[in-house]
């Protein structure tokens, strides 16, 4: 890893995702006086996309602002990988996805499971009206108590953490909402929803 300068240029926030993005593979950025030029073929979008978004803030002041923006990421990015991971699911069954999550600095982080996060969760979600189901809406109280069914893992039963519980694009795959007039699914379709 290179020894970044502190280049007036970097604010503290994307110093810091240099220095600690990819294990610090990037930080040689700090050290580059056309640094959004080599950005641009830096090959990774990513980061590219980080340390432009942060570039606008103002060190301290700025820091709820930081971490609201990447927060609005996260959630963003975990919105289309629950999408994605829906279709490979049965569309016979439906399965909800246990994403099991910590405390850090008063923000649940989500943590690799120590094991399967699919829940069956078909029987619980066809006793409802189709309406009904299709109002659930991913990490709410209702998708919640999806969660003592007995096809939950113990692990998942007994987990005491922060979590996020995302069901509401297997329900409407399954319900046939996410599929475009190729019959292939409609991604756009269903994060609209």
């Amino acid at each position: 890893m290179t020894n970044p300068t502190q280049d007036n240029s970097f604010n503290q926030f994307q110093r810091n995702a240099a220095i600690h993005y990819a294990d610090g593979d990037f930080a040689w950025i700090l050290n580059e006086p056309n640094w959004r030029e080599k950005l641009d073929d830096c090959g990774d979008t990513f980061f590219t996309f980080l340390m432009l978004e942060l570039s606008d803030l103002e060190y301290p002041t700025d820091t709820a602002d930081a971490l609201r923006r990447l927060q609005r990421v996260a959630d963003d990015v975990e919105e289309i990988y629950d999408i994605i991971d829906a279709l490979q699911q049965p569309a016979n069954q439906i399965f909800a996805t246990f994403v099991p999550q910590v405390w850090i600095n008063d923000h649940a982080v989500t943590i690799d499971p120590p094991g399967e996060t699919d829940i069956d969760v078909t029987a619980a979600v066809l006793a409802m009206t189709r309406a009904e189901a299709l109002d659930l809406r991913d990490d709410t109280d209702q998708t919640d108590a999806l969660l003592d069914l007995d096809t939950a893992p113990a692990w998942i039963r007994d987990w005491t953490g922060p979590f996020y519980l995302a069901v509401e694009a297997a329900i409407a795959r399954h319900f046939g909402t996410m599929t475009s007039p190729t019959g292939e699914p409609d991604v756009a379709a269903a994060a609209a929803k």
